[in-house]
């Protein structure tokens, strides 16, 4: 009985201690991670799943946007430059890292646009593989044909322009079939809906090296790459809520993650063939090809040529002044 009496009173002193420690931990939920997460400005992102992006998502996975006070979300849009400019004007995300060309087009021709460019990404220009079936043999086959898009407006249609200019081709030999999606475009040549479609070099690869697709040309667009747009609506909300800053702080986290990318070669061309499927020889030659810009400021000299070449393969109406494309709040516009 007394060893009994000496165990139950053992248990209570236990239990006791127990109670006492549960009532001092900290809560994981603690009032300072509250006060951390609503402190930092949230930035919905829109990019295509293409391995130019790859940055972006290694700097959210190292935490280098929140350390700089951003809660960055990274939103892939497989439909492209088209559907991101929409996703844009509806609010359903604040900024998108796009086509150049799309950008600049979508802003001429959309009647009262929220949207404006504030920035350079890739500085390198865009390589095209011209895709088409079996039955071509050439780029100059092609001459009247249907040319699938994944979208009106998007760099798709727009480097079709610009492959009937350099083929001198009239504009009414050159058709349009929309396909929403890359994959939309590989099925509409198995298909025959369309004889041919234009997109990113590098991510085409794989399916013409499984003979999936003909490669029967390149083309080279004549601007940088992508450059990055943002509503100006959510610019001046920033600026009224002092947040402003988090746009330029998201710029140095990213040209950050940048040349981490491009310095960490054997590590980047690892990420590229795991997440893409291509090949590591592949990899390393779109490695050494791209160029990331290093102070994210846009060119008017740039913009300029840009819009004449637009302007004369018909896409759009009239060049504007550079600095009307370019939102006030942030962007650096050099000559």
């Amino acid at each position: 009985d007394q060893w009994g009496l000496l165990f139950t009173s053992f248990l209570r002193v236990l239990f006791a201690c127990v109670v006492c420690l549960r009532m001092f931990q900290p809560h994981p939920n603690t009032d300072f991670e509250d006060v951390h997460h609503e402190s930092l400005t949230t930035i919905r992102v829109a990019g295509v799943p293409e391995h130019f992006n790859l940055p972006w998502l290694m700097a959210i996975q190292n935490g280098t946007f929140e350390r700089l006070g951003i809660r960055l979300e990274f939103v892939e849009v497989p439909g492209g430059t088209g559907a991101m400019m929409q996703m844009l004007e509806s609010g359903e995300a604040d900024i998108a890292v796009a086509l150049t060309e799309g950008i600049i087009a979508h802003i001429i021709k959309t009647t009262n646009t929220d949207i404006r460019l504030i920035g350079t990404y890739v500085e390198s220009p865009l390589i095209w593989g011209i895709s088409a079936g079996s039955s071509i043999s050439s780029v100059e086959d092609l001459k009247g044909k249907t040319f699938g898009i994944s979208r009106e407006g998007s760099g798709s249609q727009l480097m079709a322009y610009v492959l009937s200019e350099k083929q001198n081709w009239p504009q009414s030999d050159v058709h349009f079939a929309t396909k929403h999606n890359f994959k939309g475009l590989r099925d509409s040549i198995a298909d025959h809906s369309s004889q041919a479609f234009l997109w990113e070099a590098f991510m085409t690869k794989p399916f013409y090296d499984s003979g999936v697709l003909k490669k029967v040309g390149e083309v080279e667009a004549p601007w940088p790459a992508f450059m990055v747009c943002a509503r100006q609506s959510w610019l001046s909300t920033l600026e009224s809520q002092g947040r402003l800053v988090a746009v330029q702080k998201m710029f140095a986290g990213l040209e950050e993650a940048c040349t981490q990318f491009k310095a960490n070669q054997q590590e980047s061309i690892k990420m590229i063939t795991q997440k893409f499927g291509i090949k590591e020889e592949d990899a390393t030659a779109w490695l050494s090809h791209v160029q990331y810009s290093t102070d994210n400021s846009l060119s008017s000299d740039i913009l300029q040529s840009t819009m004449s070449t637009l302007n004369r393969v018909g896409v759009i109406p009239c060049a504007v002044e550079p600095a009307s494309l370019c939102a006030s709040h942030c962007a650096q516009l050099k000559a």
